[in-house]
C-alpha cells in the first residue's frame, strides 16, 4: 500500500477515484484495511453528498470503502480499530452505517466488532445524558440513532426514556433535538420531527402532554420552509409540526 499520506491526500483531492482504486486494493489485505479505516473517517466528515453527481457521491463512495475495510479487519485488531475510528468526530457514525449498509446486503460482519462499535456510541451518548439538551449539540445527539440501531432499541430506548421522565431532558428540547436535517452538498436544513422515534422510545401522548400549553397556542407566524440549524429553530419546528401531528391523531387521520 502507498504511504497512508499519499492515500489520505488522494482521498481528499479525487475522492472517487482513490475510493475506486482501494476497491479494487484492501481485499486479502486486512492490516491495510485496519489502518486506513481511521483515515476514512476523517474524509467521511467532509465528503459532500452531491446528490446529483453522475459519478455518485463522494460521501457514498467514502462508506463504501469503509464497509469493505469492515469485512477485512482481523478480529485480534477490533477494539485498537473501533477505538482510533471512535477518536474521529464521526468515526462511530460512519461505522454504525456501514454495518446497517452491510447488513442490507447480506454480508456477514463478526459480532464482536459490532459490539465495540455500540459500546463506542453508547459512551458518546451516556456522555451527555445528563446535560440539557439546549446544551447538546446537534452533531453529539445524532449518535443516538446509529446507537439505538447497533446496540439495539432495546438496550437505548428505556435509557432515553428514563432521561425524559426523570426530567434531565425536557419534551420541548428532546423533540426539537428529534429533527432530521436535510443536506445537500454541505449546506443542512431542518427537514422533519422523527415521530415513530418519539413514539417508539416514549409515546406521543408524552409529548402532547407535557407541551400541551405549546401546542394550544396559535402560531405567531407561518412555518418556514427552510430553516438553518439551531436549537430556536428546532423548537419552532418541534411545535408547528407536533401540533399538527396532534390534530392529525385527534380527527384520527395520525399515521
Amino acid at each position: 500500500m502507498e504511504s497512508l499520506e499519499k492515500v489520505s491526500v488522494a482521498l481528499v483531492t479525487d475522492t472517487k477515484r482513490t475510493c475506486r482504486k482501494l476497491e479494487r486494493f484492501l481485499p486479502g489485505n486486512p492490516n491495510a484495511a485496519a489502518v486506513l479505516l481511521p483515515v476514512l473517517a476523517d474524509i467521511y466528515a467532509n465528503a459532500e453528498h452531491d446528490l446529483f453527481s453522475v459519478d455518485g457521491s463522494s460521501f457514498l463512495h467514502v462508506e463504501g470503502i469503509a464497509q469493505l475495510a469492515i469485512t477485512e479487519i482481523p478480529i485480534t485488531r477490533f477494539p485498537e480499530v473501533v477505538d482510533a475510528v471512535d477518536s474521529k468526530p464521526y468515526g462511530a457514525i460512519m461505522l454504525s452505517s456501514a454495518l446497517s449498509a452491510l447488513d442490507h446486503k447480506n454480508t456477514p460482519v463478526e459480532i464482536s466488532f459490532r459490539l465495540h462499535v455500540a459500546r463506542a456510541l453508547e459512551q458518546r451518548v451516556t456522555s451527555f445524558l445528563t446535560q440539557p439538551l439546549e446544551e447538546v449539540s446537534t452533531h453529539d445527539f445524532r449518535h443516538v440513532y446509529p446507537w439505538r440501531v447497533t446496540a439495539g432499541k432495546e438496550v437505548a430506548d428505556p435509557i432515553l426514556k428514563q432521561a425524559l421522565v426523570s426530567d434531565r431532558w425536557g419534551a420541548l428540547d428532546f423533540a426539537a433535538r428529534s429533527i432530521s436535517v436535510m443536506t445537500s452538498g454541505n449546506i443542512g436544513r431542518l427537514s422533519d420531527v422523527q415521530f415513530d422515534f418519539l413514539d417508539e422510545v416514549i409515546g406521543l401522548d408524552y409529548f402532547y402532554d407535557s407541551m400541551g400549553s405549546l401546542l394550544d397556542e396559535d402560531p405567531s407566524a407561518p412555518i418556514k420552509h427552510h430553516y438553518e440549524d439551531n436549537i430556536e429553530n428546532r423548537r419552532i419546528v418541534a411545535i408547528s409540526q407536533l401540533r399538527h401531528r396532534r390534530e392529525q391523531d385527534r380527527e384520527g387521520v395520525g399515521e
